[in-house]
């Protein structure tokens, strides 16, 4: 056997050498991967093989097999098994602890599936990431994968997972896989990746055919009879060496012969064996490589005695290897089985659940037979059923769809097809299938009970929603709240509680929510929810921040809606943004905080992202733009490793906010790119008019007025027309009213600057009401304009908006200038210029010191300190490496890779002017 797998590495010399380079850069921690990718017999596996041979690396391996594809997360738990094996309780423990912590479900589920939270796959992706490092910090690690073209899905997943942050690590991923099974899907995208390296072995030419039959026999052979082989075999190794096995190593005789396929060879030496050994041969071929030779006796009829013989016969004719009891190539594996009676496999299927689940072997591996089984069989249905449920626990939803739609198969009761329809429909929404709403619509038209038809009708609205069809949703929750409601009064309210959560993010489609549903009552004591849902509705409409505040404090109180955050609710999220828009910035802050926190428990790469959002809206609205910047970007890195484009936009309105703010809309573009956002084609969607009101503000920022006040009116209208009429939502009124007014348009400039200075008042927080009335008074100018601009400055006194306040001090001080009141206009001016550049405000700095200067006061330029240099990324992660914290528990806090850590780091010690982390500390204190 040895000596077959050195032949194939004949004419290899490159290939090695590339491999020897992949793991030469994991071995020195640049981790990077290779695809051999091939025909069956060309030598992938040889190659594999040598690769395993790389000095001073652990090596990993799994093969994948067709029949184990439906096992959730099988290869990968190959891959982990030796590792797991060496410790002992408490070291699994800590291999499975913090960021690692939602990986253990892979290898012990629990007895329940887990409640279902958004990001659970995300989070078990994760979990598998950084315990893989922490095996990896040990020793490099070489993982190699056989068959990947059999890899079941949750595991190609995670190596798709592992490739976007390889480059940091210390792990080589080298796999083998036949061509033509890569074109779509995640090997597809393996093979793409800039990480891999795509390594094609090329058939042997004649001088490789005769050097292997030279190896194989003992002696050289003539031209002719090297390129008669090399023509029948077209040079692939394993067909050669099968062909001179078959003949008895005379390599004339070979060549003599015909151009038969491999398969036909191997169906000639099965049909010349006893029946023991055929039977054998095709009950391993069911049961799939690695099978008890027991259960694989037993299927073929065999006593142990007889079973045993037949293993060494197949032994001795080289289709069988008997020490680990296997075929020798997967190519015979498939001849074997393929040689076998559809009928007969079907039987054999059949019989192998059954003698399986008789002996209580691992769930998956029984339904993994059902899979190939026809229906009916009397125990199809509670096998798929727990085998669902043990994927789903694992994590792997797309395998318990597979083991759903073949429960679908049996024959059932109107009510057991709807149940199974509705986890089917679940299990499918969880794993991004559009197939999700065929399947729960049909449950729904099923369904007979309440409970089941409410939940189902839920399932399918999110998944209407999830698929751009928000309209169709608010349909069916309504309409089936409205027919539930004599029956089951309380499923009615739960479809009543999904609309009204359904209308706080959707405005376009608000009011028609609730059209179906009213409101909650104004008391709302003791439920969070209809306290949350009181507040948005204060929100949207400008009624009294105060109130609305009142009610998003009472709806967080318990955090049971920061703890519905794991099921996918948003208001939680939505009532910070109350909080904010309510100049309430501590409690939003707390909130925030305590996001962060969760995030962390539940290793959730979303409700991280979603946290560095709220952290970013209260530092950007309290004037901290160097704050918000690097909270939000952090949170745009972790969109971009994760790949959340769901929490993209929320993210990216704030953050071009703090560009436009900083001066710097020129960085907004890449940012839109990065996440796949196009402001040239918005729809009206509730996303496409948030975006388009971002997109006005950035072109009046850039000075294309027209345009810019274009686009905010279209969007305003848009959203007054929903209900949505809050000037402080979006911040648009006051830049579109003066472009108005320098367009000559003084009549629509001073109705909008009317309109929202009436909605400022009835909502009351002093961010709008100042920024109503600064409108008010840079619109009528002159002592009045002041006297207005006096009032901004007096509500905004305390509220601890320093930017508000910062705008305007610098419009106050600039009129009191023109009215030649210098030096009343110097103090103002003064402070408006320490206010905005402690906010980090450059365009407002500049002119606040052009105004100062213009009353001949002589403010110095502040000095740039090495510490002024970094980005507000760089500074957040030099702060957490000077507190004590690794590279790998910084990238684990934060959600990026360790790779981006250590960019930012060097780019700060090159900064700094410092060589390594141990002059951090002293230079942060500087």
């Amino acid at each position: 056997m040895e000596r077959a797998e050195s032949n194939r590495l004949i004419e290899r010399r490159e290939e090695l050498g590339r491999l020897r380079d992949i793991c030469a850069r994991a071995s020195d921690g640049s981790g990077a991967a290779a695809a051999i990718l091939g025909e069956p017999g060309i030598g992938k596996s040889s190659l594999l093989g040598a690769a395993m041979a790389a000095p001073d690396m652990r090596v990993l391996r799994a093969r994948a097999a067709e029949i184990e594809a439906g096992y959730p997360f099988g290869l990968v738990r190959q891959l982990f098994g030796p590792v797991l094996l060496a410790l002992d309780d408490q070291g699994r423990e800590r291999l499975f602890t913090g960021p690692a912590a939602p990986a253990a479900d892979v290898f012990a589920p629990p007895a329940a599936p887990p409640s279902p939270r958004p990001d659970l796959e995300l989070a078990t992706l994760g979990g598998l990431y950084w315990a893989l490092a922490a095996v990896a910090r040990e020793r490099p690690l070489l993982l190699a994968l056989d068959d990947l073209q059999w890899a079941d899905p949750p595991s190609l997943r995670f190596l798709l997972f592992l490739l976007r942050r390889i480059e940091s690590s210390p792990v080589a991923v080298v796999a083998a896989l036949r061509s033509g099974s890569q074109a779509n899907g995640p090997l597809g995208e393996l093979l793409d990746d800039p990480a891999t390296t795509v390594i094609e072995p090329r058939p042997l030419s004649a001088d490789g055919v005769g050097e292997l039959v030279e190896r194989q026999t003992g002696r050289r052979v003539p031209s002719a009879t090297v390129h008669s082989l090399l023509e029948i075999t077209g040079g692939n190794p394993f067909f050669l060496l099968s062909l001179l096995e078959e003949r008895a190593g005379d390599a004339e005789a070979a060549a003599s012969g015909a151009p038969e396929a491999v398969v036909r060879s191997v169906n000639r030496r099965l049909a010349s064996l006893p029946e023991a050994a055929r039977e054998l041969a095709l009950a391993l071929a069911v049961l799939g490589d690695g099978a008890r030779l027991f259960d694989a006796g037993r299927l073929a009829g065999l006593d142990h005695g007889e079973a045993a013989d037949a293993v060494a016969v197949l032994g001795v004719a080289g289709l069988v290897d008997p020490e680990r009891f296997g075929f020798s190539h997967p190519i015979v594996a498939d001849a074997v089985y393929r040689a076998g009676a559809p009928s007969k496999r079907a039987r054999l299927h059949r019989e192998a659940a059954s003698m399986l689940e008789a002996r209580s072997a691992p769930v998956e591996e029984v339904a993994a037979q059902l899979l190939r089984a026809p229906a009916p069989h009397p125990r199809a249905g509670p096998v798929l059923s727990a085998a669902a449920d043990d994927a789903l626990s694992r994590g792997a939803p797309e395998i318990a769809c597979a083991y759903l739609e073949r429960a679908l198969e049996e024959p059932l009761s109107a009510s057991r097809r709807a149940d199974t329809l509705l986890r089917l429909g679940a299990a499918q929404a969880r794993a991004g299938s559009p197939a999700a709403t065929a399947s729960l619509a049909e449950c729904v038209a099923l369904a007979e009970d309440p409970e089941r038809t409410a939940s189902a009708t839920i399932a399918l609205a999110r998944m209407l929603y999830a698929v751009g069809a928000p309209k169709e949703a608010v349909e069916l929750l309504g309409g089936s709240a409205r027919e539930l409601r004599p029956a089951s009064p309380q499923e009615a309210a739960r479809l009543e509680e999904e609309l009204l959560s359904l209308a706080d993010v959707d405005l376009a489609n608000r009011r028609f929510a609730h059209s179906f549903v009213e409101l909650p009552a104004t008391s709302a004591d003791g439920d969070p929810f209809s306290a949350a849902h009181l507040a948005v509705t204060h929100l949207m409409a400008a009624e009294d921040a105060a109130t609305a505040a009142d009610l998003a404090e009472r709806a967080l109180a318990d955090e049971v809606l920061l703890g519905a955050t794991q099921t996918g609710s948003s208001l939680f999220f939505l009532l910070i943004f109350a909080l904010v828009v309510a100049d309430r910035f501590d409690l939003a802050a707390r909130h925030a905080e305590a996001a962060a926190e969760l995030a962390g428990r539940e290793s959730s790469a979303i409700t991280f992202a979603l946290a560095c959002w709220a952290r970013g809206l209260v530092a950007v609205s309290r004037g901290a733009l160097a704050d918000a910047e690097a909270d939000l970007q952090i949170g745009l890195d972790v969109i971009a490793v994760n790949d959340l484009p769901v929490v993209a936009q929320l993210l990216l309105v704030t953050y071009v906010e703090v560009l436009i703010q900083r001066g710097e809309t020129d960085r907004a573009v890449p940012a839109l790119q990065a996440v796949g956002l196009d402001l040239d084609e918005l729809d009206e969607s509730t996303q496409g008019t948030v975006l388009q009101v971002m997109r006005g503000k950035m072109r009046l920022a850039e000075g294309r007025t027209a345009e810019g006040t274009e686009d905010a009116l279209a969007a305003g209208e848009r959203l007054a027309s929903w209900g949505v009429v809050n000037p402080a939502l979006y911040g648009w009124h006051t830049e579109a009213a003066l472009a108005l007014a320098g367009a000559g348009q003084i009549d629509e400039a001073a109705a909008l600057a009317a309109e929202q200075l009436r909605l400022a008042e009835a909502w009351g927080a002093p961010r709008a009401l100042g920024a109503a009335r600064r409108t008010a008074g840079l619109l009528v100018g002159g002592a009045e304009g002041i006297e207005r601009l006096e009032q901004a400055r007096e509500v905004l006194a305390g509220s601890g908006a320093e930017l508000s306040r910062a705008l305007v001090l610098t419009d106050l001080g600039a009129a009191l200038r023109r009215a030649n009141s210098r030096s009343a206009a110097r103090p103002v001016l003064a402070e408006a210029l320490e206010l905005a550049r402690a906010c980090g405000a450059g365009p407002l700095a500049e002119r606040a010191h052009t105004e100062l200067w213009a009353t001949g006061s002589r403010p110095r330029q502040p000095l740039r300190t090495g510490l002024d240099s970094l980005t507000p990324s760089e500074l957040r992660i030099a702060q957490l490496a000077a507190g004590g914290r690794s590279n790998a528990e910084i990238a684990q806090q934060l959600f990026i890779t360790v790779k981006t850590v250590e960019m930012h780091l060097t780019r700060t010690y090159r900064k700094l002017d410092l060589t390594s982390r141990r002059g951090l500390p002293g230079a942060l204190a500087d």
